[in-house]
């Protein structure tokens, strides 16, 4: 009888991942999983607890590889890098993003320590001088917001609204805000104060 083969839970998560890729972590399951690696149910089983903790672990790689999307360098303005990042990641990996949106409650905002590390970013940027730390972090809320309307664009019709477009959208709306920021809209700006629905 041939040795069982055996399989590091790096292997398991990776073959995991492979999956949620190509079809979505909504079809990951541990038969399916198992299937994939040719072995029986049992070397996932010794990894992880149940399907709901390999499901959990996938979903902490997606988060992972969506900040490194976000935290890279594609141009020399750090602050235009963040959106770029973001587009970026869902034009590789639509089905993850989708799988952020609606598995994950609080993929949309940002843990304390990750917005500190973006403003951190912004702060360096040259096109970003003259703005407090507060102003920043009122321009990423503004802009993560967007770029989060473009990537839901994306992740409906590519061709609607090419790569190519959304960029040169993200990069002219960010001018907007900052230009804005710069001149003080908000001391020439009254909001409204009733909404009658």
């Amino acid at each position: 009888m041939p040795p069982k083969a055996q399989f590091s839970k790096q292997q398991i998560l990776d073959t995991a991942l492979k999956i949620s890729i190509e079809s979505g972590i909504s079809t990951l399951t541990v038969r399916k999983l198992a299937e994939k690696l040719g072995c029986s149910v049992a070397p996932i089983y010794v990894n992880f607890e149940n399907s709901e903790a390999l499901v959990q672990a996938v979903m902490d790689m997606i988060r992972e590889l969506s900040w490194k999307y976000a935290t890279k360098s594609y141009t020399d303005i750090g602050f235009f890098n963040i959106g770029i990042g973001q587009i970026l990641f869902v034009k590789d990996y639509p089905l993850l993003y989708m799988d952020l949106l609606n598995n994950d409650p609080h993929c949309m905002t940002m843990s304390d320590e990750q917005a500190k590390q973006m403003i951190d970013i912004m702060e360096k940027d040259d096109m970003l001088q003259g703005l407090s730390r507060e102003q920043n972090s009122d321009l990423l809320l503004k802009m993560s917001i967007f770029t989060m309307g473009l990537c839901l664009t994306m992740t409906k019709d590519e061709q609607v609204l090419p790569l190519e477009k959304i960029l040169s959208l993200l990069e002219e709306t960010a001018h907007q805000f900052i230009v804005s920021l710069k001149n003080n809209y908000h001391d020439s700006y009254t909001p409204r104060t009733e909404f009658h629905f």
